[in-house]
């Protein structure tokens, strides 16, 4: 059970994943179900579901499709857990950037981690990065 008055403190996440090239739409949706599960199954979020778009105009489609947008709301003190999750499913799946945004009321941060081209060093960096905002929204 959450405790009365907890809405104010949750923050809000948007991972978008961009997934390699040659990749299709539907493989960019496997990864975003299976992430979104991934989630569901070990975070105690107050939300999280996809977010669907028209497919892009490059696309043979023109019917709405998920194209690799998370949306979650967690409370403070699971976003450690969720950074835990997101940097194991980092490592296990081919992905060419990720972009977290992160919201709280109007103030919104966005962070930006590419895997081909960054170290692990720079993976623990923008896990830190979104943790201290995280704690800095809440205040």
């Amino acid at each position: 059970m959450k405790p009365t008055g907890y809405k104010d403190e949750i923050l809000n996440f948007e991972l978008r994943i961009e997934p390699p090239g040659g990749a299709s739409l539907k493989d960019l949706d496997r990864m975003s179900r299976n992430l979104l599960n991934e989630i569901q199954r070990d975070i105690d979020t107050d939300s999280a579901s996809l977010r669907t778009e028209v497919a892009p105009p490059t696309s043979r489609s023109a019917t709405a499709v998920t194209i690799g947008v998370l949306v979650l709301a967690l409370l403070p003190v699971v976003v450690g857990k969720f950074m835990d999750l997101l940097r194991s499913w980092i490592e296990r799946n081919p992905v060419d950037k990720i972009t977290l945004v992160v919201s709280a009321g109007k103030n919104n941060v966005t962070v930006e981690y590419n895997p081909k081209s960054s170290t692990p060093e720079e993976l623990d960096r923008f896990v830190g990065d979104a943790l201290r905002i995280a704690k800095a929204k809440r205040r």
